[in-house]
């Protein structure tokens, strides 16, 4: 399943969360929303930065996605 940070309600899943705050604890943040595991993956992979607030969180979702989908492309590319 692709993960689209835009289609995601992030205030909901991390309500509660204390700025700033790391990926990680996020990540635990979100676990007591009850987030889609696919939330919780994306939260995960932000590992140790540190945010300011949600919209901080949005835009290195938004990354993380962009940079997965460069590699699938790069991955698909045939040899020349």
């Amino acid at each position: 399943m692709t993960f689209n940070p835009l289609a995601v309600d992030l205030h909901k899943y991390l309500e509660g969360a204390d700025y700033p705050a790391s990926g990680e604890e996020l990540t635990f943040t979100a676990r007591s929303n009850a987030p889609p595991d696919v939330l919780t993956e994306a939260l995960r992979g932000l590992g140790d930065e540190e945010f300011s607030g949600p919209g901080e969180v949005s835009a290195a979702l938004l990354r993380q996605v962009a940079r997965r989908e460069r590699a699938q492309l790069r991955s698909l590319r045939r040899p020349e």
